[in-house]
């Protein structure tokens, strides 16, 4: 059933890339994706856990990292003092609460970063005037 056990960081398996975050790894003949990978669980509910993780973590992923693209571009905005800069802090903020509205990242690490933007912005704002 299993043709051999994957032990390595980005092992490439029968054309397959196992994720860093897997250690061990049965896989089987037939095609296999991400998520109908063979773990070494071997209680059902384990292996049906392992499968639900592995959605939350690809569907969590896109979030952060909307949010980490958001949050650079503003600090990057307001470095170079760009018109468009208090747009870009405000779509950072946007992008920030929705990761925290969903668990994603922290509401305290959501409100600090937001908190330090904003800090920035107002800086920003005065010494333009």
């Amino acid at each position: 059933m299993f043709v051999r056990l994957a032990v390595s960081i980005s092992l490439v398996v029968t054309r397959q890339i196992i994720p860093y975050h897997v250690k061990y790894t049965a896989v089987e003949k037939s095609k296999v994706t991400n998520l109908e990978k063979k773990t070494l669980a071997n209680i059902q509910s384990q292996i049906k856990r392992n499968r639900q993780n592995e959605k939350r973590r690809l569907r969590n992923r896109t979030i952060r990292g909307a949010a980490r693209t958001a949050d650079n571009a503003a600090r990057k905005a307001l470095t170079t003092e760009t018109p468009e800069t208090r747009a870009e802090v405000l779509k950072a903020i946007s992008a920030l609460d929705k990761a925290a509205e969903k668990g994603i990242i922290h509401k305290n690490n959501v409100a600090r970063r937001k908190s330090r933007l904003m800090k920035r912005l107002a800086e920003l704002n005065k010494k333009s005037e």
